[in-house]
């Protein structure tokens, strides 16, 4: 499927983000993820289509930044923090999972300057109340 948002080069732009090859990242790899995360950003966004300008390539570097962030587990099961062999410890200097919080925090970034944004957050209980109980606990008997 073609890119709505990103255009022609969102392999390459991804793979530059996450410092890989296409060795390491395959265009089929980010194929399964493009339609999903373009649409997430498309119903956050819903004036994609007639943005210009700034606004444009905000959303573009946006939706690159969450493409990116979806490929970090695929990277991070294909290239493993440590790896032993006979002979050899190999061990990465990149740690995929502050990756993903790096470029989730950058899609923010880049998407929260856009006009017609919208933000969304997680629905978490800040606080709950609670009443007096039947059971009497000999405080107010």
């Amino acid at each position: 499927m073609p890119s709505i948002i990103i255009g022609i080069d969102y392999a390459t732009r991804v793979r530059n983000r996450l410092g890989v090859t296409d060795v390491d990242l395959t265009t089929t790899e980010i194929d399964e993820m493009l339609a999903v995360v373009e649409y997430e950003v498309a119903d956050r966004i819903t004036t994609y289509a007639s943005l210009t300008g700034k606004d444009q390539e905000y959303l573009k570097a946006g939706t690159v930044a969450a493409l990116a962030a979806a490929m970090c587990p695929v990277l991070k099961a294909k290239m493993p923090k440590r790896e032993k062999a006979l002979s050899t410890d190999i061990e990465s200097a990149e740690d995929w999972d502050k990756k993903e919080e790096k470029l989730l925090a950058d899609k923010e970034r880049f998407l929260s300057r856009i006009t017609g944004y919208t933000q969304t957050y997680a629905d978490v209980t800040l606080f709950g109340l609670a009443g007096p109980t039947r059971s009497g606990n000999g405080l107010f008997e």
